[in-house]
């Protein structure tokens, strides 16, 4: 006697899919902003542009009470979140080689074990090598000061 079904099982009807709930699609976006990639596409396509893509992002500022902080998987995203808020990041985001600079700093961190460090918005600051039209960093420019600097904004 063979225990493998036959055949496949059947799709689901209307009635038995259950969409998400809002706190669950708030959950999953807000942990997406822990993703620079992500959030360089947000920055290219003019969402972090926006008031009201803007405005939602101060709502998300519940995740940091513990009741929800407690559920985030990627709690690095509310170090993101905090930076969201300051114009400058905001437009440098857009810029693919800040992106893959957090990128490289989040994952140097991971393979250190180092917790991210957070910083005031009111010091941030980035002082970035100049870009070409494609938006990556001119060949020989970056000095390891700016990456230092960098470091500090995203912490």
């Amino acid at each position: 006697m063979s225990i493998v079904p036959q055949q496949p099982p059947q799709p689901p009807t209307e009635e038995e899919i259950v969409a998400p709930t809002r706190w669950e699609v708030e959950l999953e976006f807000v942990q997406s902003l822990a993703n620079p990639h992500y959030l360089n596409f947000l920055a290219q396509n003019k969402y972090l542009e926006k008031p009201e893509f803007l405005h939602y992002l101060r709502y998300l500022e519940y995740w940091r009470r513990p009741e929800y902080a407690k559920y985030l998987v990627y709690p690095n995203c509310l170090h993101m979140l905090t930076l969201l808020h300051e114009p400058r990041f905001r437009q440098e985001i857009s810029r693919l080689d800040v992106a893959e600079m957090v990128m490289a700093d989040f994952h140097r961190r991971w393979v250190e074990g180092s917790a991210p460090v957070t910083i005031e918005t009111s010091e941030l600051q980035l002082d970035l090598p100049a870009t070409n039209t494609q938006g990556a960093a001119q060949p020989g420019e970056g000095s390891s000061d700016q990456q230092q600097q960098h470091q500090q904004v995203v912490g």
